[in-house]
């Protein structure tokens, strides 16, 4: 399984310590698999591939026969698993690395070792290929090293392709030779300074709102700690009487009216900790009232005539389009309720 760690906090690993993901790829691999050989035959078995191909095994002139496994994945979305090494008569093929993707909103102290690497060629099989090491974080510095190498080759048995590794932080203060996708054929290295934004996990949802009620809006964005500016109609809010958390991941409305709070809302999410500022804006959410049933933003006579029309088609049909009040059923309680919801809006100077 791959290794996803969001941590909210100050990381360090000193010299003595990794974080280590190295042989954790699947045998055999999604992709990227290694050929199998003979030792006692001839052909050795090939190198498993990644960021690169493997390397083929000793004496291999034609497939399947100890050939290398091929590269796969992609360097900006490293999140595949180093390519197993192919098996011999003696053992099956060596494990490729496996998948780190680390996300801190703290600087990263690195004395130690990060790696995914694979798993050298033994015992006749194919080595793995290095896997992938994916690190968000605003910064990076230490004396230790980043890895995802392929395995080297033995007895003839193919060595292992580089794996992938991105980097996408503000300042990168580790030695560059320390960030290693060595192998039979070299990986990726993608490395980034621009802005991260956050990632939005829970999109708000727009309503039909009834006037006077209570609305919420909430959003949800990773990793914290993060700042949020609520708009509508891209103007952006601030607390009043009747709205509240303008600036936080819910906003409240309580006492919604349709002349005032009708329209649609979005929010700006920050993470203001990374390069001046990483910026996402969530999806738009509609609040629109209730009372205007046909949807043409006046409220008037066509929308109690619509609304009655649906309901008499509710009760001929079972259908519950008409279910104002949201209790199950759609009966006279809802036509009742509705209207006064109408006349409500009238008085609020949402009709023409």
């Amino acid at each position: 399984m791959p290794l996803n760690l969001t941590i909210n906090g100050n990381l360090s690993i000193d010299a003595t310590s990794s974080l280590g993901a190295a042989g954790r790829g699947p045998r055999p691999s999604p992709a990227g698999n290694g050929g199998l050989g003979f030792v006692d035959f001839g052909p050795r078995p090939g190198g498993g591939g990644h960021g690169g191909d493997g390397g083929a095994g000793q004496g291999f002139t034609t497939p399947p026969a100890g050939a290398p496994g091929l590269a796969h994945g992609d360097p900006n979305n490293p999140v595949t698993f180093g390519g197993a090494g192919g098996p011999g008569s003696w053992a099956p093929g060596m494990r490729g690395g496996g998948v780190i993707h680390l996300i801190t909103n703290s600087p990263i102290s690195l004395d130690g070792v990060i790696t995914a690497d694979g798993v050298g060629a033994a015992y006749s099989a194919g080595a793995g290929a290095g896997g992938s090491v994916w690190i968000q974080a605003p910064s990076i510095s230490g004396s230790g090293s980043i890895t995802a190498r392929g395995g080297a080759g033995s007895s003839g048995a193919g060595a292992g392709g580089g794996g992938r590794i991105r980097i996408d932080t503000c300042s990168l203060a580790i030695p560059a030779g320390n960030i290693l996708v060595s192998g039979a054929n070299p990986g990726s290295i993608v490395s980034s300074t621009t802005p991260m934004p956050p990632t939005i996990t829970l999109q708000p949802v727009g309503a039909n709102f009834v006037d006077g009620s209570t609305v919420q809006l909430t959003v949800r964005a990773t990793p914290e700690p993060l700042t949020y500016q609520w708009r509508r109609d891209g103007v952006h809010l601030t607390d009043d009487k009747v709205i509240s958390g303008s600036s936080t991941h819910t906003l409240t409305i309580a006492g919604i009216s349709c002349n005032e709070h009708t329209g649609s809302y979005d929010v700006v999410v920050t993470r203001d900790v990374l390069c001046e500022g990483g910026v996402a804006v969530s999806d738009p959410a509609t609040l629109h009232p209730a009372a205007d049933w046909s949807f043409d933003n006046v409220v008037n006579s066509t929308d109690v005539s619509l609304f009655v029309n649906d309901w008499f088609d509710d009760q001929a049909t079972g259908r519950l389009v008409t279910d104002f009040n949201h209790d199950g059923v759609s009966n006279s309680t809802d036509v009742s309720d509705f209207i006064n919801n109408w006349f409500l809006a009238l008085a609020n100077t949402c009709g023409t």
